[in-house]
């Protein structure tokens, strides 16, 4: 369906600029872009329904292909993105919210809000003696 849309025909990203007439509507024939494009669509869609995304026109290879291995490194994109958002969220909100809860001194309401989420993760750990830590 995008095809359409983009300037220009998809047929030359497939075949080169000075391949013969007949070999061009071969190419279209084969690749379905001499149908009308409802017709189009409705072979595309009967095909993504039976989980057949087509070929790439760019590379040749199938669609879902190039998307598995792609999909591994975009999970791994925003899982990443979300836990550093959220490690920052959680140390502006302590920066911010601190005064609040302590107004005489800023800096202890960091220190029970990092253990509290060192007593979270790991009990015991907020009250090490070894570490000269201690809520």
């Amino acid at each position: 369906m995008l095809v359409q849309i983009a300037p220009g025909d998809p047929i030359n990203a497939i075949v080169p600029p000075d391949a013969p007439q007949d070999v061009v509507e071969q190419v279209r024939r084969d690749y379905g872009l001499d149908k009308p494009l409802p017709v189009q669509f409705g072979i595309w869609l009967m095909k993504v329904v039976q989980g057949d995304l087509g070929r790439s026109l760019a590379t040749g290879r199938p669609v879902w292909s190039d998307l598995q291995s792609a999909i591994g490194n975009t999970l791994m994109l925003a899982a990443s993105a979300s836990l550093l958002g959220f490690i920052l969220g959680c140390m502006l909100m302590a920066i911010i919210f601190a005064p609040l809860v302590a107004p005489h001194d800023p800096f202890q309401g960091i220190h029970l809000k990092i253990c509290r989420i060192a007593q979270a993760v790991r009990p015991g750990l907020a009250d090490d003696k070894n570490l000269g830590v201690s809520c």
